[in-house]
C-alpha cells in the first residue's frame, strides 16, 4: 500500500548530461513517498501555461538547477525554464527546495526563494552527497506532512492497535488485527473516513483463498452515530474501504469505533509463504517479516500490542521493536523515535506479548516489530 504519497513538481534540465542527477533525485523521492511530476517524458521543458497548471496541483516545487549558458570561466546561467518555474512556485506560495550545481549564478534566488543544497556532478554518487540529498528531501517530506495536517477536520485522541497470530489447531494459524480509535472533531466533517488493511510482504496466495474478513463496530460517541462502510477492494491480503458517519459530526463531537480484520494472508506464517523477500535491517540484525501500525492522522496516543501463541515457536530475543518511515515499505529506521517509545516484551502462559506505547507518533511512520518467519519443517 502507498501511504498518502505527496505530489511535488520537479523542475530540471532536459539535457543528457543532467540525467544522472535528475534520476538520483527522482529515485530517492519515490522511496520516501514523494511523487515527482513533469518527468514522464524525459524531462522535457513544458510550456509555461502547462508548468503553471502542474505547479498549482503540487504541494511543493523541487528544482535541480544545472549549468546552462557560460557567463565566465566560473559562472554559469541556469536554464530559463527552471528560472521561470521557480518564480511561479514562489509567487504561488509553494514550498521550495533548490539543488544547485556549483558555479550557477542564482542572482538572489537562494536568499529569496528557499533552502538550497549545492552539488558537483563528479560527486553525486558519493556517500556524503547521497546522505545530504536524502536528508534534504526527507526534511521536505516532513515539512509537507506538517502542512497537510492542517487540513484535517479532526484529530485522533488515541489509537489502540492489536495484531495477533491465533492458533486454530496444530500448524493451523490465522492473523487477526484490530484498531480502536477515538476521533475528536475540530470542525464539521463532510468526508468519509479512509480505512485500509494490507499485507506488508508479497506472499504465495492460493487462487481460491478467502478474502479478509471485515468487522466494524460503533463503540460510543458524543451522540448516537451510525457507521456505514463502503468497500472498494477486498482480497485475501488487502482491504480498502471508507466509513461514512451519520449524522455528520460537528465541531466538538467525538466518536469511538473499532475495525477488525482476519486473514491467513495478512503476513506470512511460514518462510515458504514468502513470494518476494523484503529484508529489514535493525541494529545490524536482518529480519524477513515485520508488522506495525502507521498513523495517517494527527494522533495524541498510540498503543500497539503484538501477540504470538506458544506453539508458533518464537522467543522474546528473536523479535525486535522498531520505528521506521513508511511508504510502500519501511524506508529507514528512526533510532530517536524508538528510544522515545515505551516498549515491553513479556510471556503469558508461554504466549509472547509485545507492547508499544508512544505519545504523538509521527505520521506515516510504522511502529512495530520484526522477526524471522519459521519454516514449516
Amino acid at each position: 500500500m502507498d501511504v498518502n504519497e505527496i505530489k511535488v513538481f520537479l523542475s530540471c534540465s532536459s539535457r543528457q548530461q543532467d540525467k544522472p542527477i535528475n534520476e538520483l533525485v527522482q529515485t530517492i523521492c519515490r522511496g520516501i513517498g514523494i511523487n515527482c511530476i513533469n518527468v514522464a517524458r524525459g524531462y522535457e521543458e513544458l510550456p509555461p501555461e502547462k508548468a503553471r497548471e502542474y505547479i498549482n496541483e503540487s504541494s511543493a516545487l523541487l528544482a535541480i538547477v544545472s549549468r546552462r549558458d557560460t557567463l565566465s570561466e566560473t559562472d554559469f546561467a541556469m536554464p530559463a525554464a527552471v528560472r521561470e518555474e521557480i518564480a511561479m512556485a514562489y509567487f504561488g506560495n509553494k514550498p521550495l527546495r533548490l539543488i544547485i550545481e556549483e558555479g550557477v549564478r542564482m542572482d538572489g534566488f537562494v536568499q529569496n526563494y528557499g533552502t538550497a543544497l549545492q552539488f558537483r556532478k563528479p560527486d553525486i554518487l558519493t556517500m556524503d552527497f547521497i546522505y545530504k540529498i536524502t536528508a534534504t528531501l526527507y526534511e521536505l517530506r516532513m515539512q509537507l506532512d506538517r502542512r497537510l495536517d492542517e487540513v484535517y477536520e479532526f484529530y485522533t485522541e488515541y489509537s489502540n492497535y492489536v495484531s495477533e497470530l491465533r492458533g486454530r489447531g496444530p500448524e493451523d494459524f490465522i492473523w487477526a488485527q484490530s484498531v480502536t480509535k477515538k476521533l475528536c472533531f475540530t470542525q464539521p466533517c463532510k468526508r468519509p473516513l479512509k480505512v485500509n488493511c494490507w499485507a506488508t510482504l508479497s506472499m504465495q496466495i492460493p487462487e481460491n483463498a478467502n478474502s479478509i474478513e471485515i468487522e466494524l463496530y460503533y463503540e460510543n460517541g458524543s451522540k448516537p452515530f451510525t457507521l456505514e462502510k463502503t468497500i472498494t477492494r477486498q482480497t485475501p491480503s488487502v482491504v480498502d474501504m471508507s466509513i461514512t458517519i451519520n449524522p455528520q459530526p460537528s465541531e466538538n463531537d467525538y466518536i469511538v469505533y473499532t475495525t477488525r480484520f482476519k486473514s491467513k494472508y495478512l503476513m506470512p506464517i511460514y518462510a515458504e509463504d514468502i513470494r518476494s523477500p523484503s529484508i529489514l535491517t535493525i541494529h545490524d540484525q536482518k529480519f524477513d517479516c515485520f508488522d506495525g501500525f502507521v498513523p495517517i492522522q494527527p494522533t495524541r496516543w498510540l498503543k500497539a500490542q503484538y501477540r504470538f501463541p506458544r506453539e508458533y515457536g518464537l522467543s522474546k530475543d528473536t523479535v525486535q521493536f522498531f520505528v521506521g518511515s513508511y511508504t510502500t515499505t519501511v524506508d529507514h529506521i528512526v533510532e530517536t523515535e524508538i528510544k522515545r517509545a515505551k516498549l515491553k516484551a513479556d510471556a503469558f502462559g508461554g504466549d509472547l506479548v509485545f507492547d508499544l506505547e508512544v505519545e504523538s507518533p509521527w505520521l506515516r511512520h510504522m511502529y512495530g516489530i520484526a522477526w524471522n518467519v519459521p519454516s514449516k519443517g
